[in-house]
């Protein structure tokens, strides 16, 4: 998974203009709504500990940019903080249909542009749920990008990156529960950019992360299932080497058997190779064995997917 960076509870500042890394927390917190502070207010709860914020910073052909993600625990505001000569200033707030409580905020390029998107995470509901917003910089304003229901919230759970082609431009996985209360059920999406934006896409076969462990290397074993009708389709498995976690989690050899025939091989794995595809034959059941070497805690994602 990515690293979100920068969660903590703030406190009252006086605005001021500020240009090195250093400042820009404070900057942040000089920043912070003034709708979430004025409920803060009526409610008798303005403390430190009810104003929390996160923020990442990301360069652009328009400049320099904050996205700051706040919450007063109730209610949260996406603000696009642009520098200018005198400091940071806001350009933005998006307040709608945004979660309640514990922002994160990640820069992810997930079109391979070279300028980072946002990532924006918060928790919402009585029990503890994510929901992610995926803004764009587009004309020095945030563009959402990532699915929505039809009114008008986040689709999207804990979201896994992946490139599936290659070409550095990631899919998006997310799993959410379906079914019924006496029969959950693991939904997978699977949703593809294009033309700016996520879209639903065919559900991934199969995704699964396997982790090195610490102590000796270990295989593991995962079973897939599929559809009697399906099997006349012709069928890919990636290998995401790092999984969505990206390059520091990248194992350095690693062998994948299916139906007891090799894959992959130690030799087709290092820290420099990212993710690609092997067609593959697949029966109604089938077995998919994982080795992994290299340090603890890195990680392969294995995806099946038909053409």
């Amino acid at each position: 998974m990515v690293t979100f960076a920068f969660l903590f509870s703030i406190a009252m500042s006086s605005p001021f203009a500020a240009g090195s890394t250093s400042d820009l927390p404070a900057v942040v917190t000089a920043n912070y709504p003034q709708d979430l502070a004025a409920q803060l207010a009526r409610d008798g709860a303005d403390t430190p500990d009810n104003r929390q914020q996160a923020y990442t910073r990301i360069s652009s052909p328009t400049g320099d940019y904050i996205v700051a993600a706040y919450s007063n625990k109730v209610k949260g505001a996406v603000v696009l903080l642009h520098k200018e000569n005198t400091g940071y200033t806001v350009v933005q707030e998006v307040s709608e249909r945004i979660g309640d409580r514990e922002p994160q905020v990640e820069s992810v390029d997930v079109d391979a542009d070279g300028v980072p998107e946002a990532v924006v995470m918060y928790e919402y509901g009585m029990r503890p749920t994510i929901e992610t917003h995926i803004y764009r910089l587009a004309d020095g304003h945030l563009q959402l990008i990532s699915p929505t229901e039809k009114h008008g919230n986040s689709s999207i759970g804990y979201p896994n990156f992946l490139d599936l082609n290659g070409n550095g431009i990631l899919d998006l996985e997310n799993d959410r529960l379906g079914g019924t209360r006496e029969k959950p059920v693991v939904v997978r999406e699977h949703y593809v950019f294009s033309n700016g934006k996520y879209v639903a896409a065919e559900p991934l076969d199969y995704y699964r992360v396997f982790y090195r462990d610490e102590g000796q290397p270990a295989t593991r074993t995962s079973k897939i299932t599929i559809p009697a009708a399906s099997l006349a389709k012709p069928f890919r498995m990636v290998i995401v080497n790092g999984a969505s976690s990206g390059h520091g989690y990248r194992v350095s050899a690693a062998t994948v058997t299916l139906n007891g025939v090799a894959v992959a091989s130690p030799s087709d794995f290092s820290e420099q190779r990212s993710s690609w595809s092997i067609p593959v034959s697949l029966q109604q059941s089938n077995a998919i064995t994982v080795g992994l070497e290299g340090k603890p805690r890195s990680r392969i994602a294995i995806v099946i997917r038909h053409d």
